[in-house]
């Protein structure tokens, strides 16, 4: 069985059991039926209107979803941004610069040497 039938047998046992509702309760039923598609007319016009911006509610330089209190959250991670990127900027070793030691023009026994990994550890401090 399919949706479509689905629905078929289903306003079918719907419409049977109409004829065994009161009139009045079927007449007060109708009334409440109109009134709340009335609101949900009414509730689609204000919330196009409110989506193309009539009534104050928006502008060209602030669109109707924005939210002051979105702003300073916004900015905190604009500037937490800026602030880990220049951290990393200032952190960062400078380029070659570890490779100048071993570009240097020393003899293969200065790195064999027993003091040189002290040396290169202090070197690399500084």
């Amino acid at each position: 069985m399919n949706e479509n039938e689905l629905g078929t047998r289903l306003a079918r046992s719907l419409e049977a059991g109409l004829d065994q509702i009161e009139p009045s309760v079927l007449r007060r039923l109708a009334v409440i039926r109109e009134t709340a598609v009335g609101r949900m007319r009414a509730a689609e016009t204000v919330g196009s209107l409110l989506v193309a911006g009539a009534g104050g509610r928006g502008s060209m330089f602030r669109p109707p979803g924005f939210r002051r209190r979105m702003l300073w959250p916004a900015l905190a991670l604009v500037a937490g941004l800026v602030g880990i990127w220049y951290w990393q900027l200032a952190t960062a070793p400078a380029e070659g610069e570890e490779l100048e030691i071993l570009f240097d023009e020393l003899p293969l026994d200065a790195y064999m040497d027993k003091g040189f990994d002290q040396w290169l550890h202090s070197f690399s401090q500084r």
